[in-house]
């Protein structure tokens, strides 16, 4: 595959600091045999000092240099990147500690070997380990600020030299004078090669002469229903096989063992629309779930989490109108829908995972939900998955839901999900509500990591209003029906278990993006070259939730200045002078922005471009190798009219 052009700056700034540690630790070498020679030599007089001092300050500088090439590799790379930094620090340190001490150390066979092997073998193996651990973990805590991780690693060096010394005051100077020559060549080589290799503002006197941004395919995600075709998927965060599972159809009740219903029970005004679904595996299956990060959570959420302990479940009610929230008995009342379900079935009420979305406040009425659960339960069928998805449904328009095939030891298993959710989507949990089933036989411990891994790249990356609901619960069960060899650690089983679960959610993710309420549009935001996961992650979440770029998107507006704003105040360690910006779609692409400024463009082109139903917003940061994807909408005159009478 062709690099881009931030992955050919890395890799060429790698093959530097790799050429600037191996030169200037030779170079070192020389000056420090030059010092000595003169320090020892017969030749020496005070008359001379300016050479010895000349001379030890070159051996100085190049030490420095040294270090902050190792330095900066292990704060920017990952290992096997920088696997041969640290062998060949470990070999110059080998050679550092062998040559002292074969001047220092008398002809004491046992002490000289001793000496050498701690000091030539030993300290430099741990010296290297702590060096990748130590700058992995300062640029973690500092959110991927090199300043202050370099500072930081200075300010140990000095304390580390002046311990060394049993904390003797007459060598402070030379201590902070090392530290400090240490911490400005990292600075200095750091802001050399950023300037050496950012990108030239040459601006083309054309768009189209910037280059061909990807186009996104077409979408059956603004369609109604789904013909179980495998939907567009990008989530440059995690790469995935696309051989390893393929899209069925089945929806949630694909996967062997599940049925599935929906009904209006009563709950609802609107008779035309079902308001109670419920979900059914003929075995015990292993649970697991994840919920909103809301203070004010639904009381469902309570007594799911209660039920969840065991890692078991049986079923899953949930009911559409009511959310089940802030009530005085809302525990009562969630405990008893599980009841209901439990007699209905034959089976425990602790195998029974509840929830619920609609208005926040009212206290549920039990006696529809009573009604209507002989017929919830007598419909449980394998073609019941779609009358499932649109019983959760609130002010979606369209059902979501979409299954996948995979093989996990050879077995061909199955997976399939529905989801709801149109307001209150923020990206800081998943979807309002989202379940989830599986033939495969995975461990419940294993399960709550995959579902929380495949949420962090999908749900979480979503955002429609802002907003975060109180009733968001992401719940997945498998039981095991299709006789797989049970995934019990983390292997290439769980990896494949992994993607296809990952695959399944960006499916769900994008349909509940497209369909968010009164939207017109989807959106993605695609982030390239972030200097830090975390940071690719922020800079998306921001973009794809501002309020004002989201306007600009509904009313095709290149407006590509609220895009770096929001880029601006998300928090990431961004270099702003260095951000390109390029919209696409069916249309095709159109860049608009390049090293932070803007760049002529056709804004009729750009129109037409921002008229389509799927639009990509691709921002890329020319910080480092990071990337990840987030999804949202447009804003619209109808989510304001939508949410204006919502409870009406």
């Amino acid at each position: 595959m062709e690099k881009t052009s931030a992955e050919q700056r890395s890799a060429r700034a790698y093959w530097i600091l790799l050429g600037v540690c191996l030169v200037s630790w030779l170079l070192s070498l020389l000056f420090w045999q030059l010092y000595r020679r003169l320090l020892f030599s017969s030749a020496w007089s005070p008359a001379r000092e300016w050479e010895r001092l000349a001379l030890s300050l070159l051996a100085d500088v190049f030490s420095a240099l040294n270090f902050a090439a190792r330095w900066l590799v292990c704060l920017h790379y990952r290992l096997r990147r920088c696997l041969p930094v640290l062998i060949l620090a470990f070999l110059m340190d080998c050679w550092n500690g062998f040559h002292v001490h074969y001047f220092l150390v008398p002809p004491d066979a046992f002490r000289l070997v001793l000496r050498y092997a701690v000091n030539a073998v030993l300290l430099p193996l741990l010296s290297c380990v702590l060096l990748f651990l130590l700058a992995k973990g300062l640029m973690r805590l500092f959110r991927g600020r090199e300043w202050a991780a370099i500072l930081s690693v200075a300010a140990l060096r000095f304390f580390r030299m002046w311990f060394a010394y049993l904390l003797q005051t007459e060598y402070l100077a030379g201590f902070i004078r090392v530290a400090a020559v240490e911490a400005a060549a990292c600075l200095l080589l750091s802001a050399g090669l950023r300037l050496y290799l950012r990108p030239r503002r040459e601006r083309p006197a054309k768009a189209e002469d910037a280059g061909e941004w990807p186009s996104p395919s077409s979408s059956p995600f603004l369609t109604k229903g789904s013909d179980g075709t495998l939907p567009p998927f990008y989530c440059p965060t995690r790469k995935v096989d696309l051989q390893m599972y393929q899209f069925i159809q089945g929806g949630v009740t694909a996967a062997k063992g599940f049925s599935a219903s929906g009904v209006h029970c009563g709950i609802r005004k609107n008779r035309e629309k079902k308001d109670l679904a419920l979900i059914l595996s003929d075995r015990p299956a292993a649970a697991a779930a994840v919920y909103t990060r809301n203070l004010v959570k639904g009381a469902p959420i309570a007594v799911t989490a209660s039920h969840l302990e065991n890692g078991v479940a049986r079923a899953v009610i949930c009911n559409s109108g009511i959310a089940n929230t802030c009530a005085a008995d809302g525990v009562e009342k969630a405990e008893a829908m599980c009841r209901l379900t439990a007699e209905a079935l034959g089976v425990a009420e602790e195998d029974v995972i509840v929830a619920s979305t609609g208005v926040i406040g009212p206290s549920i009425d039990l006696a529809p939900i009573k009604a209507g659960m002989p017929a919830l339960a007598a419909g449980l069928s394998k073609e019941g998955h779609t009358a499932a998805a649109e019983a959760i449904m609130t002010t979606d328009t369209v059902p979501k839901e979409f299954a996948v095939s995979f093989s996990l030891g050879g077995v061909p298993c199955a997976m399939g999900g529905i989801a709801k959710g149109s307001g209150m989507i923020a990206p800081n949990m998943a979807t309002m509500l989202s379940f989830i089933t599986t033939d495969a036989a995975v461990s419940a411990p294993l399960l709550k990591r995959a579902l929380s891994e495949a949420a962090a790249d999908t749900f979480n990356m979503m955002s429609v209003d802002g907003d975060t609901s109180t009733n968001d619960t992401l719940a997945i069960l498998a039981n095991g029906a299709a006789g797989n060899p049970p995934v019990e650690e983390a292997g290439a089983d769980y990896a494949a278990f992994v993607q296809a679960l990952r695959a399944l959610c960006t499916a769900l993710t994008k349909a509940l993006a497209a369909d968010g309420e009164g939207a017109t549009k989807l959106l993605e935001c695609r982030v390239t070259g972030g200097k830090t996961d975390a940071d690719a992650r922020t800079v998306a979440k921001a973009v794809i939730n501002s309020a004002l770029l989201k306007a600009a998107m509904f009313g095709a507006d290149a407006n590509w200045g609220r895009v770096l704003c929001a880029i601006g105040y998300s928090g990431a360690a961004v270099d702003v002078h260095g951000v390109d910006v390029a919209f696409s779609s069916a249309a095709g692409s159109i860049p608009v922005c390049a090293n932070g400024a803007g760049i002529p463009f056709d804004e009729d082109r750009a129109k037409e471009i921002l008229s389509q139903k799927e639009i990509v917003i691709a921002v890329t940061l020319h910080d480092g190798e990071a990337s990840a994807t987030a999804w949202g909408c447009d804003l619209t005159y109808d989510y304001v009219r939508i949410n204006g009478d919502y409870r009406s």
